[in-house]
């Protein structure tokens, strides 16, 4: 498996694990934690294939390798995706809630996914090579 793979997938787990924390939170109940986990097991991984594999690919073709980067490059996806929402956002009532509670997921979960990639590729560090012991 290669380092970018195994970064894109704990990219998708730790939003994964995001929307189950906060669903437990919202619903007050355990039963969040698996309605939190089902629904973004379906859309963290399209959302990252999407926004996280594009954004990745700009930010090597553009040799930003930092942590900042990184994390700035997913507050800035997950901000527009938070406007997409606000421009519909309903006033009043559940759905309202609803949707600022999706908001607020959204805004912690790009740069939270950023994270959990840019700590498992490491692209800051130079790739290592493997050195033979025997040199005879």
């Amino acid at each position: 498996m290669t380092p970018r793979l195994k970064g894109f997938i704990f990219a998708t787990l730790s939003v994964i694990a995001l929307c189950a924390l906060a669903s437990t939170v919202f619903f007050l109940s355990p039963i969040g934690a698996v309605i939190g986990a089902g629904l973004a097991t379906i859309i963290a991984p399209i959302a990252i294939l999407v926004f996280g594999v594009p954004a990745h690919l700009g930010l090597s073709w553009l040799k930003k390798t930092s942590l900042r980067a990184h994390l700035w490059t997913g507050f800035a996806i997950s901000t527009v995706l938070a406007f997409g929402i606000a421009f519909k956002l309903p006033h009043g009532g559940a759905r309202m809630m609803i949707a600022l509670f999706e908001m607020t997921i959204i805004l912690l979960a790009g740069p939270c996914a950023a994270w959990a990639f840019w700590r498992t590729v490491r692209p800051d560090l130079p790739a290592t090579t493997s050195v033979p012991l025997n040199t005879e």
